[in-house]
């Protein structure tokens, strides 16, 4: 893509973008209840504890969902582009690109991993591993 929208950071994201912005990738994680979780939110979604914290992300996960997308929903937007979910650790998933460049090899279950090229390094975007030279599962 040659342009992204900027993400507006709330008072619950913005720990998230300013380590996005250091190529960082943090997740909730709840004490309490011991899940992860995304969005972030007031309270675990899980158990309803407000106590939750940041912890870092290994930004190794697997895709659990994806579509390939030709035409752009605005101008700007350079096509054609992978948009997934991509599960991470229990409980944490994303919404994010996809970058490779033989799109039509994406695969469900392909393992990934985040990357932070792009047109924008402070958002998280995602590589299979087998394009960094590891076996995908």
């Amino acid at each position: 893509m040659t342009q992204s929208p900027s993400a507006a950071a709330t008072v619950f994201s913005q720990p998230f973008w300013q380590a996005a912005s250091e190529q960082r990738l943090i997740r909730p994680w709840c004490a309490h209840c011991q899940i992860s979780f995304f969005p972030p939110a007031l309270c675990c979604p899980h158990c309803l504890e407000t106590g939750w914290t940041w912890i870092d992300s290994s930004g190794i996960g697997s895709i659990y969902s994806f579509t390939r997308v030709f035409r752009a929903p605005v101008a700007g937007f350079e096509t054609p582009y992978v948009v997934a979910i991509v599960d991470l650790e229990p409980g944490f998933s994303l919404i994010t690109n996809v970058l490779e460049s033989n799109f039509d090899q994406v695969r469900i279950g392909d393992e990934v991993e985040v990357d932070w090229a792009g047109s924008m390094r402070d958002l998280p975007v995602f590589r299979r591993a087998s394009a960094a030279g590891r076996r995908t599962s």
